[in-house]
């Protein structure tokens, strides 16, 4: 894996898109769309591709999903709603490649806009300008608030920007459908760290967190803090951010890299650490049915030379002979935790070493907020909200994305910010009716 100019699947042409959606059955149960977290219209947009309907098309996406491009390149849709198209044919309808399809032609023939109500007076400020934010942004304007969003980071985008690899994710379309949510009136103010949420929330009608889940879950073991040893979200916000402004990156992998963590943070750190011409080995505690990382994502590293060690859990770091030793237990499934999954019992603690140049750390994040002001949150510091509203313990404040869930999809955070956009405009409408 030596570079990534080729990572991505070629695109469609207008005629490839027109012959495989004239293959779709137009069920009518839709199986698709109810795998779809957004509840797209799968069948009524594919129908309309067939029809070389292209524009019709992707506003029928975006009325659902504001992230159509974004979406169609990282969503896991053989999980999703590819995977609920096999109940109905032996192979799936693209999907994900249609989806993208209408979007790329968006682009290149100027994204065209859907309709705006007239602004009603109403304010709401957006902490967070990730897909939940965005999401959010957009259904607001669309219904005519004014939208403020509030970035901490210098670029609008959260994870779409900071997180995920440039092979995954073209940073023009990231960039193009962030342009398409200020053109339809929202507002994105970057370098803007809340303080007190309490202050805050003076200044708009509803406020909506999508701050998403950034803060590292530590692992509390021996050498935890040896140079060397860097959080895999760190490491792929350092390489991002050295794309992006054309700098070498601040964090420079040696030849033989540990990642450790079995989620999708772990999987897109290994792969990138495989294009920056490092042999990597992954080590997860639990079985591989077990990770949490999307298959299709597992299978490509796996087809990069990313090397696999499933029921291993790290014990300790040291160093001997200027390289970095991880002291992995074999572990075992035993019964269920909180998570519905097995969870892993240590076989034998004397455990067995393994060297590398550098270790990157995904063990998984929390949510945290320093303005949080009293909001109900759970054990893992995330945002408790009413799932029909997205509404949070604090009147007026509503939350969604990876913030509410610790990290799922980027399809999910757009759904969660549609949601909250929604509730907040039911709030907004019901105080107006009692005043």
């Amino acid at each position: 894996m030596k570079n990534a100019d080729n990572y991505l699947p070629p695109l469609m042409s207008a005629q490839e898109a027109v012959v495989e959606a004239s293959r779709c059955l137009s069920c009518a149960d839709a199986p698709c769309r109810q795998g779809c977290p957004a509840a797209n219209d799968i069948v009524k947009f594919i129908r309309q591709i067939a029809q070389r309907n292209f524009r019709g098309a992707i506003k029928t996406v975006r009325e659902s999903n504001v992230l159509a491009g974004t979406c169609a390149l990282i969503c896991p849709v053989g999980e999703l709603c590819e995977f609920r198209c096999t109940t109905k044919l032996q192979k799936p309808i693209a999907i994900g490649a249609l989806q993208r399809f209408v979007a790329e032609y968006d682009r290149q023939h100027g994204m065209s806009l859907l309709p705006v109500k007239e602004p009603n007076g109403f304010s709401v400020g957006i902490i967070g300008s990730g897909p939940a934010g965005l999401s959010a942004a957009f259904e607001l304007c669309r219904l005519g608030y004014d939208v403020e969003i509030h970035e901490a980071e210098d670029l609008p985008g959260g994870i779409l920007t900071y997180g995920i690899p440039s092979y995954r994710l073209s940073p023009e379309m990231v960039k193009d459908e962030i342009e398409y949510v200020k053109a339809m009136g929202a507002k994105i103010i970057t370098g803007s760290k809340i303080g007190k949420l309490a202050e805050f929330s003076e200044k708009y009608d509803a406020i909506f967190i999508g701050i998403g889940a950034y803060r590292a879950t530590p692992l509390c073991i021996e050498g935890a803090d040896i140079d060397g040893v860097y959080q895999a979200a760190s490491f792929l916000k350092d390489r991002r951010i050295a794309e992006l402004h054309g700098k070498p990156p601040m964090i420079n992998l040696g030849r033989n890299v540990i990642v450790i963590g079995g989620g999708n943070t772990a999987i897109d750190a290994a792969q990138s650490a495989r294009l920056a011409g490092c042999e990597v080995e992954i080590f997860y505690r639990r079985s591989e049915n077990d990770m949490p990382a999307f298959k299709s994502e597992i299978q490509s590293a796996k087809k990069n030379g990313v090397r696999f060690h499933f029921n291993h859990m790290p014990l300790r770091f040291s160093v001997t002979g200027g390289r970095l030793v991880v002291t992995f237990a074999k572990t075992m499934p035993g019964s269920p935790d909180d998570t519905g999954r097995p969870a892993p019992i240590m076989i034998d603690s004397s455990g067995e070493d393994y060297e590398a140049d550098n270790i990157l750390l995904a063990i998984g994040q929390e949510a945290t907020f320093e303005g949080n002001c009293g909001i109900a949150t759970d054990s893992r510091g995330l945002i408790i909200v009413d799932k029909e509203t997205g509404a949070t313990s604090m009147p007026g404040v509503f939350a969604g994305g990876d913030a509410i869930n610790g990290g799922a999809t980027a399809v999910q955070a757009v759904a969660d910010g549609r949601c909250a956009a929604l509730g907040i405009d039911k709030f907004i409408t019901e105080n107006r009716q009692s005043r």
